[in-house]
């Protein structure tokens, strides 16, 4: 394994998300505590914590291996779509809320609106599109493992998934919330501090520009130019991004603010 300043934030990164997790996770004393809290997290953690949950690892890996094969295609749909579909939850759907707020669950709202029956199918499903999302979340780690640290993925696999597994069962919601601050300042200052590294290290921003301007991938007027298949294509996927949705760690983080208007 190599030692380089990147190993040493990548590692320092994990053991920190452990031992805060864990030292945030003292004083649980009930099922609806270990799921929502008390419900008196500030505004800030409430944005971070929803931000976080978002845009997680396989937003990044997605829109970096499709941003390669697809350009402008795909980055305006990501950005605007994730945008817009964020956007419409806060503007139409949390103020409307209320009734919900210190649920433990989706599957609980749904079950006390349509019955035990509802809730069992939307807890089963909830369960399924999560486990998903965990995959994806654990192969990122995995690639991080390998090209970071050039060891084998599956040792990052297993790394990341026993800490999640460990702060997170202990100490439930204030575990989860307090390291998903701690990335969302993280990603906010290390995805810069990359950019502008990858950008010192070039020779010259000639090659950046040329791509971009003679790339038809970045080409604006023909990646909006829905007379053809590709623009098309991605203008449906765009819409399909926007349709607003919760799953259950979104509505989970809703669920646990103090109000709608904190939440929104």
């Amino acid at each position: 394994m190599p030692t380089s300043i990147d190993t040493i934030i990548f590692l320092g990164f994990l053991i920190a998300n452990i031992i805060l997790g864990l030292a945030s996770s003292q004083g649980i004393k009930s099922l609806k505590e270990y799921a929502v809290g008390n419900r008196d997290f500030s505004t800030a953690t409430i944005a971070a914590t929803i931000v976080a949950t978002w845009i997680g690892g396989s937003f990044f890996f997605t829109l970096s291996s499709e941003a390669y094969s697809n350009g402008l295609h795909f980055i305006w749909v990501v950005l605007l779509g994730d945008f817009s579909c964020l956007l419409l939850v806060g503007l139409f759907f949390t103020p409307r809320m209320a009734e919900f707020l210190g649920k433990l669950s989706i599957a609980e709202a749904m079950g006390d609106l349509y019955g035990e029956k509802v809730r069992i199918v939307t807890a089963i499903a909830g369960f399924i599109g999560t486990c998903g999302i965990i995959a994806m979340q654990l192969r990122v780690a995995g690639l991080v493992f390998e090209y970071v640290l050039e060891l084998p993925g599956i040792y990052g696999i297993l790394s990341a998934g026993i800490i999640v597994t460990l702060y997170s069962s202990l100490g439930g919601i204030k575990s989860v919330t307090f390291t998903d601050v701690i990335q969302f300042f993280t990603f906010g200052t290390v995805i810069p501090a990359i950019a502008y590294f990858l950008l010192s290290s070039l020779d010259s921003v000639f090659t950046i520009t040329e791509v971009l301007s003679n790339n038809p991938l970045f080409d604006y007027k023909q990646v909006f130019d829905f007379s053809k298949k590709q623009p098309l294509y991605h203008l449906f996927l765009f819409f399909c991004f926007a349709i607003p949705a919760f799953n259950p760690a979104i509505f989970q983080r809703i669920a646990m603010a103090k109000t709608t208007t904190q939440a929104g």
